[in-house]
């Protein structure tokens, strides 16, 4: 596992850890065009290209909107039924991509203990091309993971129960649960009933103006959507085998939809649910759950 060196991690923490969020995410701005600031190595980001692929938008917008609605969602999480995060916190981003949330924690642990996980190995060299902190890795779709037993205290995953078929979640909840260590937590998201609406509507739209090409697959992807609606109310895992181009192969990766009682009763077998909520700022759903 690539890794880089404790020294440069305490140094960054100490420059930054006294700046506000809001404070930071400036200097963040400002890293599109500096590498080093007041003396500093700051994280880059990758190219334009890079950043819209993979989340639509590119330079501060990437750093605004549901990444930063996430990322404060996290802090407050952890606030609430762990201990703060503080210097020695060990955090793990599953499904990193190119290191857009995980940038934002540099300032809140020191940086060694910020790790990302992605299935995709261009998105992982981005992160070690760019990301002067943090330790990133590629893994395969499904566990074990190379991290030891009772390793973090907290692991976020945005979006990644929003893609996966049901038994490779129930393989990575089991994961999750070795590596966390006792207390710690796993804050996630996914898809809801929303989800299957905006299917429908997908589909009003298509009668009057051409969709894109995921839109145009999404649409019917859980027909009939009154059923799937239905199956979702009575607490059933759905998943539509879409793909996601690359190494997102589609007998694991689609889009997936999964209510409360699935969560509460199936990964329930590994972690215990904390707290499921669905207005609050995402277009997901967000569920937190204990070690």
């Amino acid at each position: 596992m690539w890794r880089m060196e404790a020294g440069m991690s305490t140094e960054f923490y100490e420059a930054m850890k006294n700046k506000s969020d809001e404070e930071y995410r400036e200097l963040l701005y400002r890293t599109i065009l500096e590498d080093v600031i007041d003396g500093v190595k700051m994280p880059r980001f990758p190219s334009v290209e890079i950043q819209a692929q993979f989340v639509g938008t590119s330079g501060p917008a990437t750093l605004q909107g549901e990444a930063w609605t996430f990322y404060q969602l996290v802090k407050g999480y952890v606030s609430i039924y762990s201990e703060p995060i503080g210097a020695d916190t060990t955090i793990l981003d599953f499904g990193c991509n190119w290191g857009r949330t995980a940038r934002l924690f540099f300032k809140d642990t020191n940086t060694h203990n910020v790790y990302g996980l992605d299935v995709d190995y261009d998105v992982i060299q981005e992160c070690k091309n760019t990301l002067p902190y943090g330790t990133f890795e590629v893994c395969s779709s499904a566990p074990p993971s190379t991290f030891e037993d009772n390793f973090f205290n907290v692991i976020y995953a945005y979006s990644f129960f929003a893609h996966f078929k049901d038994d490779t979640a129930l393989k990575w909840m089991e994961e999750f649960s070795r590596i966390l260590k006792p207390g710690g937590l796993l804050i996630a998201t996914t898809n809801g009933e929303r989800f299957l609406n905006h299917c429908k509507e997908l589909q009003e739209r298509a009668k009057h103006q051409p969709l894109d090409h995921y839109s145009s697959i999404l649409m019917h992807s859980f027909d009939p959507l009154d059923e799937s609606i239905r199956r979702y109310r009575n607490g059933e895992f759905l998943y539509a085998p879409i793909g996601g181009g690359g190494v997102r192969h589609s007998s694991y990766y689609g889009a997936s939809v999964i209510p409360k009682e699935f969560i509460e009763n199936e990964f329930g077998q590994y972690l215990k649910l904390k707290h499921f909520s669905v207005d609050n700022g995402l277009v997901h759903s967000v569920f937190v759950m204990q070690k």
